[in-house]
């Protein structure tokens, strides 16, 4: 259990490469596919737009506030300069919430 927690913590801090063992999903086919730790993820900052596709131009349709948490799934992608993570809504719809910039100079969330 350390060990996968060291190497989450290395990859979100950007301390370690991710694995090689990373393969796109067919729905990432115009963007790149990264892995995204399943979880319970708490917001760190002030607000974080809620959108109905990984994209910035896709339509926010909520937003979650700082403090709040979100259950995502396996499944990330690379897209529009951010690293995005899936979830499904309590509604059946899959959701769509950015991580952090593709530079990973901010986390919007964080391990809870």
């Amino acid at each position: 259990y350390m060990a996968r927690a060291q190497a989450w913590y290395d990859r979100m801090t950007g301390t370690a490469a991710p694995p090689s063992t990373a393969q796109p999903t067919q729905e990432a086919t115009a963007s790149s596919a990264v892995n995204v730790l399943q979880g319970t993820y708490r917001v760190a900052v002030g607000g974080l737009n809620v959108r109905d596709r990984p994209s910035v131009s896709g339509n926010v349709v909520a937003t979650y506030s700082n403090g709040q948490t979100v259950n995502l799934d396996h499944w990330g992608t690379v897209a529009d300069g951010y690293i995005w993570g899936r979830y499904v809504a309590y509604s059946g719809a899959v959701r769509y919430v950015a991580l952090a910039p593709e530079d990973k100079s901010t986390w919007y969330l964080v391990k809870a």
